[in-house]
């Protein structure tokens, strides 16, 4: 954990939340030990999903939602013109292709939806695993990617003083919740961010 700073600088620390996601330690979902997601180059990676203590291993992005492959039947079918919203939709995953059949007997192979990313939440944004550094402070959920998101978080609630950089309005400093930020529950926050650090589970939820 970084030593304590009276001011904090934008400037010393990665500017977005995506600076954060190539390696997302997350619960795993055999054993409930810590495993590690990793994906290089965001988007144009291949997400990996170890874990240490059960040997569980996964690679590949997750199929697209029931709500993303709907999407691809929003178009007309190519023979008779009709829309295509309530036909009947496969998932072919090795071909990681969706065959759309219009009630007129036509079949439309439409590729699978592209790779998308779910940032901001207590999940990891490959997967949808929940985070392992993760807790709850005042009924407000605190999380982490991982350790230097956790390193961050812990010297921008430590400082007395806060210096941003212009025109960074989307920024990751910018876009911490207010709750966080409020003096009256920054011991609590230090606390949780510790406790986080040390490994400590037993108010995780």
């Amino acid at each position: 954990m970084q030593q304590h700073m009276n001011t904090w600088s934008e400037a010393r620390w990665p500017a977005y939340l995506l600076d954060f996601v190539e390696q997302v330690l997350v619960e795993c979902p055999r054993c409930g030990g810590c495993a590690l997601v990793e994906c290089k180059r965001s988007l144009r990676g291949t997400p990996r999903l170890s874990c240490p203590d059960c040997g569980l291993a996964k690679r590949g992005w997750p199929p697209p939602s029931n709500s993303e492959v709907r999407r691809c039947a929003r178009r007309r079918c190519a023979y008779c013109n009709d829309w295509l919203s309530k036909a009947a939709i496969r998932l072919l995953a090795r071909k990681r292709i969706v065959e759309i059949l219009c009630p007129c007997g036509a079949v439309s192979l439409v590729p699978w939806p592209s790779a998308s990313m779910r940032i901001g939440d207590s999940t990891d944004p490959y997967f949808g695993l929940p985070l392992w550094l993760r807790t709850e402070v005042r009924g407000e959920r605190l999380w982490a990617y991982n350790r230097d998101h956790l390193a961050f978080l812990d010297a921008y609630v430590r400082a007395a003083h806060r210096q941003r950089s212009p025109n960074r309005n989307a920024s990751l400093a910018s876009r911490l919740p207010r709750w966080m930020k409020a003096s009256a529950v920054r011991h609590q926050v230090l606390n949780a961010i510790g406790r986080l650090a040390r490994g400590e589970r037993s108010r995780r939820r």
